[in-house]
Formats: structure tokens, C-alpha cells, sequence
């Protein structure tokens, strides 16, 4: 209540008045006065408004003093807020109230917030809380009136003192300080904090913490301090750090959001994926089943009708495919080219009942079309033995065999696909082939087996000439071709197969040391490679420490009993020693891709391999064997030869035919076994067998092994056809011998005879050397007219009349880097004397036209040959000797 004096008494009103300015004055002092605050932080807005509202406080409390006064009129001040009493109390009691307006208009600020813009907060703050932080904000104006009094009364300030308004973090997504609601469990988070809002001793003891604190403060709440200060500074600032933090929290949420939202598209991907995988698995599982099922039907009515479709007008599909696994023909370099060895399949055209089909690995230009129909008529002039054109050629010949190739040749250049592959992905070739084929008697040739080649079958529907791509490829293996030699009982090397691990390596080898001493070298092959490209070699005996120590004892012990104990004592040295000679001395055949014992190994473990022995002698022939087994169970052998070697002793470069090496009984006999063993796995269509004989140190006598099997046609059974294409000969598996036969002028008995000539059937024996792996790089410069006509001035070519000479074939149409070639003669020096004279020709000629020296295989070939000339002379002496003594 505030009470107020008559107008009548003037002293005691400009009394009041003037300590009523007295009082403003000092209170004006006591709240402005602060040396040290040199921002000024009360304005002149803010100024006014606590002018007014302690002018209110001061009429109040003399309202309350003058209450008590004797003999004067009191006033409510009620009253005097109702507008209505003014007229009435002027008038009776001469007294003129002052207007009190209860919504006085105050000035605006700059930035003025109307209402609140924000939501409540999701924790609200406790009753009974101290914080700064959440310090709750006057609702009306008696509580304003209540903070105003608690201020004025509050006389002990300390002089020098001020307030500070320290600023918040400006990253408020680092969570070491984040702004939100205050609870008592959070009450140490904030503790920093408070200290902060104190005097200046504890600013100037906390500076540190205050610079630190100062980095993360929002910008708006550092540049625009003064917005806090005035009216409503408090509301206006809880409304910021609310905004903040509904913004932080928001963003927050938003993150999990997003972050969860990424994860469910990552799942939900990778789930469509795998179910639209498994859905592409099953149904290409239920086409495999299907083909395979239609495989083995085809198989039974090829089996039951052989004799009439072997005997009958029938077409042959030749798909020269090398069928090999993925990681294996990535790194073959020229697999189109390795593919094309095989074109002289087109020379089975020897059975006047077969049309033959070649389906070509590479693109051919009309100068090899050319050639190869000129190749086939060739026939026909050997057979009426003149060199004269054929004036008709019997059975269209030319009509007889057609070149396919497929046009998604060059669709996949990186893949390096097997052409039953890129056969399957050419509808326009596979339409043509089964327009071919159409109402005839047919079956398909592979080369090595591919899953591929049941969908070609299934599409043209016709049989395979083979068996099934799983059972190819599981004997076809290093250890699987162990498998059959072993049920076959023929003799193998010493060694071990199906090796997985480095355990069984390392213990396997040791004990073949110490059973088979005399060996000096020791092979590893791994299952899944090709042309010898997987296998490395060491010379154990030569770097192994304890190898005379072994060879010292073993000639003392002569019993079994001391051999086990010489085994038990030397084993684990054995063994010990064994890793670090392995990784220093091992020799690898392909060292493109193997550089390294540890790159080598991984390898072998992982596709598995086996351990051979390397024949203990200085003189070591191989032989190849190619078999036909056919669909009712009979075999027959093909051709026989022995291997020439050019850049790898491992790897066969060309064949010497017929061989003549080995004992042909013998050899027949070993055949028949494997052949047996074959049938029982249900293998069928072509294979090839190798051999390796050597003469024994210790006994002198001559010892074979068989070291591996191959299931597929091979280039060599191509060339083959070739020769028997051309010669119009035979091969007789019995002599292993070459028969042709040729005419010779019957010798007339009287000069005066006259009339036609006679001729004599006679038959001989013929040999060739071929190999379709001849390289010069710069037969790449001369044009194929060019060659021959260099080939035609050093007497290189075919005699018709004799049947004898060379033969070309031509693999490619733009580099034409790599040629073959078939020599003939009557005899093996012969056969061997031409081969070396004709390579020495054209690498002369080659080299002078081109003016480049460039890289070939002429040279490494010649020399392998030549001691193979060497051997064949020793022989034929020794022959001689021993018939001149007889």
C-alpha cells in the first residue's frame, strides 16, 4: 500500500519530492556505478525501465510509512489504480490522485522477441533447482516486484566487482560440452560452468579454463551479448539455448536416422542380392541337371547306334576348345592361338562318309580359306600321283567341309573364355551350324572338356564324342592320372600324389630321399596346370648337407632292421634342412608366374600337386600315345612319337612319328590296361598317354614309366590326320610303323616294248617330324606368297609322286607369327636331316629380308633335334657292329 500526504500541507510534499529524487539518485548510483565494466552493459532502454520500476518500490514503501500518520486521510492504493475514483475522492477529499497505468507501454528493444518460439523442453526443470542455467523467469509483475525488492536490498556490493557473461561452445555437436537440460545427476557437468559466471578472482585464477571454454561458445551468443541484458534477457537467452538445442538434438536424431537408414539399404541390398544369387543358382542347377541328363541319353543312343553312324554318311562338329579352369587361362598367353593348333582337324575328310564342321578359335581371311582348299584337293592329285590339276574332284570335296567362326570372337577380350564359351554366347553361329546339320547324322568333337559343351550338344541336338565334362577334368589331373596308372598296375616314378599340405610335403619328400637315393632330382607338379607350366624342379642331392652323411650309412646297413634305424636317426635332420634348400635351389619352369618358393607353394597347396622323381640318367626320351576309345567300348591307337623339346624340357614342342623308342608290345600293352581302366570310369573319346624310357645306371637296361594322362583331341593327333590326309598311308598299331603306298614304273624287258607305262604298287615305310609351334616374330613381315616362294627356292615343298616333303599349316590371318609345319621322309635320319635344313633356311631367309634379327624358336628346336640325330647314328652303328659280328 502507498499513502499519500494532502495538497495543503506544500512543506512536507516538496520534502517527499525531494527525497524521493534524493533516493533515485543514490539508487541510480549504487546500480550503475562499476568502474571496471567497460562495455557498458546497461543501456539507456534498460536504464529507464529500472528508474521506473524503483520509483514503484519507493511509493510503496512511503505508502506503507504514511499508513500510520496521525489525523490523515489514507488512500488504498486500490483506489488509486481505479480510474473511476479519481473525480470522486478530488471532490470530497481535495486530494488528486496520480494515473497509475497498470500496462504502461516501454519501449521496444532492437531485437525484440513477442513470444516465445520455442516448445518446452522434453526434461523440465525441478522445483527447488539453484542453476543459473535453468533460473526460472518472473510470470507477472508481483513477482518481478519481488526479484526488484531482493536487488535494491541487497546494500553490501563489493566495489570493483562486476559480472561476466562468459559465452557458450560453438560446436555443439562435440560431445565433451553440450548444451541441455539440467538435471542433479548432471550437476558436476556444469560445474565448470558456474564458476565461470563468477566474480572477477575466480575469472582472472580460471583463465585458462575460460579460453578453453570461450573456443566452443555459439557466434550469435558471443557477438550479440548485449541482446541478453535488457527486458527479458533471460527468456530471450533460454529461448536461444533452447533453439540450440532442439538443433543439436535434431541433427542428432537426423544422423541416426540417416545412419540407420544407410545400414537398412545396405542390408536390404545385399539380402536382394543374395536371394536373386541363390534364385540364379537353383535354376542354374536345374539347366546343368537337365543338360547332364540329356548328355547321358545322347550318350546311350550314340553307344547303341555306333556301328551304323561310324560306318554311315555322317557330320563331324569339331570345337577345338581348351576347356581348361579359370585361373588357368588367365595367365596363358595366345589361348585363341593354342586353341587353332588343332585346324588340321580339317583333314579328316580321309573317309569319304565324313563332312566336317570346324568351328575356328580365330577370324580367317580368304588367303587362308584359299590355302586349305587347296590343301584338300591335294589329295586327289596324290592319288592319280601327277602334278597335274585334278579336272574333276570326286565326292566335292570342297563342299565337304565347312569354317565357322563365331561372332562374339572379340566380345570378350579380357576374359580369356575357351571357344565352347564363346561358341555358346553366338546365336548366329549355333543357327548355322544346326542349319548344317539338319536331318543328318551327327556328333560333336571337343578338344579338353568344358560344362559349355553340353548346352552346344543340347542346342544342335547331337551327342559328344567324350565323356562328361566333371569326369574329364577329375582324371585329367596330376593326381587323378596317378589314380588310373595305379589300378592299371603299370610303372610309375617314384613319388606321391594328392598333397594339400606343407606337413605332407615336407615328410613325403623326405622319405622318398631316403628310400630312392640314387635320384638326384625331384619334380612338383601341380594338378591343375597345362603344358607343363606348374612344374618346378630341385637337385636335392647336390645342395642337401646331410646327403653324403645318408649315402655313407646306407652302404654300411644291408638289412631292413638297420635301414628303419637309419631312417629314425636321420629323418628329423632330414627334415629340418629340407624348407631352407627348397626355398633357395628350386627351378621353375614357368617363371612368368612363379618367381618364388612361398608363391610357388601357395599354389600347389591350394590346387594340390604331386611328387615325381626325375629319372636317374643323362638319356631320357618321351613318348607320346594318342587313344581312341570309343562309345561301345573298343580302343584303338591312333599314332605314336617320340617328344621334341624346344624351350622347355617339360613341355612337348613337336613329335618325332612313328616312336622309336620303346619295345611296341610293351608299349601296347600298357596301353590296353590303362585303356581298361579308363572304360571302367566311364572315359571315352580321345586321350593321350606319355611315356619317358631311360637306360638304368645300375642295371643297364631300359626302363619305362608313365607320367600322364590327357583326355581330349590334342594338336598332335591333328597333325597327324594331316599327314595321313595327304600321303593317302596308314599307320599300323601293331609294328608301330607308317605304311604308304606309292607307285613305281614297272622295268620294261625290251627297249622296243611300246605302249603305256607300267606301274608297281609298292609299300614303305614313311617318317615325319611335325609341331605346329614354330615362332619367328618376323614372319610377320612377309607375306604369306612371299614365304612360299622363299620356301619353293630352297626345295621346300611336297612331291607328290614320292609322297614325301613338307607341309605347312597356317594358324593366323594378321600376324602370321606362328606356323606349323609336317616333314616326311623315308627314313627317320632323313626325316630329321630335312627338318633341321628347312629351319636353317627359313630363319636365313626370314632374318636377310626383313634386315631384323628377331626372336624365334628355329634355333632351340635344331638343336634338340640334333642330339636326337646324334643318338639315332650311335644306334644305327651299333646295329650294324652287332650284325657284322653275328
Amino acid at each position: 500500500m502507498m499513502a499519500l500526504a494532502p495538497s495543503s500541507n506544500g512543506d512536507i510534499a516538496n520534502r517527499n519530492t525531494n527525497n524521493e529524487k534524493e533516493e533515485k539518485d543514490n539508487a541510480l548510483k549504487m546500480l550503475s556505478f562499476n568502474p571496471l565494466n567497460t562495455r557498458q552493459l546497461h543501456q539507456r532502454t534498460s536504464e529507464e525501465n529500472i528508474y521506473e520500476q524503483l520509483y514503484q518500490l519507493r511509493q510503496s514503501r512511503n505508502s506503507t510509512r504514511s499508513k500510520h500518520s496521525e489525523g490523515k486521510s489514507v488512500v488504498s492504493i486500490d483506489a488509486a489504480l481505479n480510474e473511476r475514483n479519481h473525480q470522486p475522492i478530488h471532490d470530497s477529499l481535495g486530494l488528486q490522485l496520480p494515473l497509475i497505468e497498470t500496462h504502461q507501454q516501454r519501449p521496444i528493444p532492437r531485437y525484440h522477441i513477442s513470444k516465445k518460439t520455442s516448445e518446452p523442453l522434453d526434461v523440465l526443470p525441478l522445483k527447488r533447482r539453484r542453476n543459473p542455467f535453468n533460473y526460472s523467469i518472473p510470470s507477472t509483475s508481483d513477482d518481478a516486484k519481488q526479484h526488484l525488492l531482493k536487488l535494491a536490498g541487497h546494500e553490501t556490493i563489493v566495489k570493483g566487482t562486476h559480472s561476466t557473461f562468459e559465452s557458450l561452445p560453438t560446436n555443439t555437436n562435440d560431445p565433451s560440452f553440450r548444451i541441455r537440460t539440467y538435471s542433479r545427476e548432471e550437476s558436476n557437468v556444469y560445474e565448470p560452468l558456474h564458476s565461470s559466471l563468477r566474480n572477477t578472482t575466480n575469472v582472472q585464477s580460471n583463465k585458462s579454463f575460460h579460453n578453453r571454454i570461450q573456443k566452443r561458445i555459439p557466434e550469435r551468443l558471443t557477438t550479440n551479448q548485449h541482446h541478453f541484458l535488457g527486458y527479458n534477457g533471460k527468456e530471450r537467452a533460454a529461448i536461444v539455448i533452447q533453439s540450440y538445442w532442439r538443433g543439436f538434438r535434431t541433427r542428432c536424431i537426423y544422423k541416426l536416422l540417416k545412419k540407420r537408414k544407410r545400414a537398412v539399404h545396405i542390408i536390404e541390398s545385399a539380402w536382394l542380392t543374395y536371394s536373386k544369387l541363390s534364385k540364379i543358382r537353383k535354376q542354374l542347377n536345374l539347366i546343368r541337371q537337365r543338360q547332364l541328363d540329356y548328355f547321358h541319353i545322347k550318350q546311350n543312343e550314340l553307344r547303341e547306334k555306333w556301328s551304323s553312324i561310324s560306318s554311315n554318311r555322317r557330320t563331324i562338329v569339331h570345337i577345338p576348345s581348351l576347356g581348361l579352369s579359370q585361373c588357368i587361362r588367365n595367365n596363358l598367353n595366345h589361348l585363341s592361338l593354342r586353341e587353332n593348333y588343332q585346324i588340321g582337324r580339317l583333314c579328316e575328310l580321309d573317309d569319304p562318309n565324313v563332312n566336317v564342321i570346324y568351328v575356328s578359335p580365330m577370324s580367317v581371311n580368304d588367303e587362308i580359306l584359299q590355302y586349305y582348299n587347296k590343301l584338300i584337293n591335294l589329295r586327289v592329285m596324290v592319288e592319280q600321283g601327277n602334278n597335274q590339276p585334278a579336272t574333276s574332284i570326286p565326292n566335292n570335296v570342297n563342299e565337304r567341309f565347312k569354317i565357322i567362326v563365331p561372332e562374339s570372337l572379340h566380345s570378350f577380350p579380357k576374359h580369356n573364355m575357351c571357344l565352347a564359351t564363346l561358341l555358346k554366347y553366338s546365336p548366329k553361329a549355333l543357327k548355322q551350324i544346326k542349319n548344317l546339320i539338319q536331318n543328318q547324322q551327327a556328333y560333336l568333337v571337343s578338344g579338353t572338356s568344358h560344362i559349355d559343351d553340353l548346352y552346344i550338344a543340347e542346342y544342335l541336338d547331337i551327342p559328344i564324342y567324350g565323356c562328361e565334362p566333371e569326369v574329364s577334368y577329375l582324371y585329367s589331373t596330376k593326381s587323378g592320372s596317378k589314380r588310373i596308372f595305379k589300378s592299371s598296375n603299370v610303372p610309375m616314378p617314384f613319388g606321391e600324389y594328392d598333397i594339400y599340405d606343407l606337413q605332407h610335403l615336407l615328410k613325403s619328400l623326405a622319405q622318398l630321399i631316403i628310400e630312392h637315393l640314387d635320384v638326384q632330382r625331384w619334380i612338383f607338379k601341380i594338378d591343375d596346370h597345362f603344358d607343363g607350366l606348374g612344374i618346378a624342379y630341385c637337385d636335392i642331392a647336390t645342395y642337401l648337407p646331410c646327403y653324403q652323411k645318408l649315402m655313407e650309412e646306407a652302404r654300411k646297413c644291408t638289412s631292413n632292421e638297420s635301414n628303419k634305424l637309419i631312417q629314425n636317426d636321420l629323418y628329423a635332420k632330414l627334415l629340418s634342412e629340407l624348407p631352407d634348400i627348397l626355398d633357395k635351389h628350386t627351378i621353375y619352369v614357368n617363371k612368368a608366374q612363379f618367381n618364388s618358393w612361398p608363391n610357388y607353394l601357395k599354389v600347389f597347396l591350394s590346387q594340390g600337386g604331386i611328387i615325381e622323381a626325375y629319372p636317374p640318367s643323362d638319356s631320357i626320351t618321351s613318348i607320346t600315345i594318342c587313344l581312341s576309345i570309343e562309345p561301345n567300348g573298343q580302343y584303338s591307337l591312333l599314332c605314336s612319337g617320340d617328344q621334341l623339346h624346344a624351350e622347355s624340357q617339360f613341355s612337348c614342342w613337336g613329335l618325332a612319328f612313328p616312336q622309336s623308342s620303346i619295345d611296341p608290345k610293351e608299349l601296347n600293352n600298357y596301353c590296353l590296361l590303362i585303356a581298361e581302366q579308363c572304360q571302367q570310369r566311364h572315359i571315352y573319346g580321345y586321350i593321350d598317354i606319355d611315356f619317358i624310357t631311360f637306360i638304368d645306371g645300375k642295371t643297364d637296361k631300359q626302363n619305362i614309366w608313365v607320367t600322364d594322362l590327357s583326355i581330349g583331341y590334342s594338336e598332335h593327333l591333328s597333325l597327324f590326320h594331316v599327314m595321313k590326309y595327304i600321303t593317302t598311308g596308314q599307320f599300323n598299331s601293331v609294328a608301330h610303323s607308317f605304311i604308304v603306298k606309292t607307285k613305281q614304273p614297272k622295268q620294261r624287258l625290251r627297249n622296243w616294248q611300246n605302249g603305256a607305262p607300267e606301274y608297281i604298287i609298292s609299300d614303305k615305310n614313311c617318317y615325319a617330324i611335325w609341331s605346329s609351334r614354330l615362332y619367328h616374330t618376323n614372319l610377320s613381315n612377309i607375306h604369306y606368297s612371299i614365304f612360299f616362294e622363299i620356301c619353293r627356292s630352297h626345295g621346300i615343298g611336297f612331291d607328290i609322286r614320292e609322297r614325301q616333303g613338307s607341309i605347312f599349316t597356317l594358324l593366323e590371318s594378321n600376324h602370321h607369327e606362328h606356323i606349323g609345319m609336317i616333314t616326311i621322309s623315308d627314313t627317320l635320319q632323313n626325316t630329321l636331316t630335312n627338318f633341321i635344313c628347312n629351319l636353317n633356311a627359313m630363319n636365313q631367309e626370314i632374318t636377310a629380308k626383313t634386315e631384323v634379327e628377331g626372336r624365334s624358336n628355329f634355333m632351340l628346336a635344331v638343336n634338340d633335334i640334333e642330339n636326337i640325330f646324334g643318338l639315332t647314328k650311335d644306334n644305327d652303328s651299333n646295329v650294324s657292329f652287332n650284325t657284322t659280328t653275328s
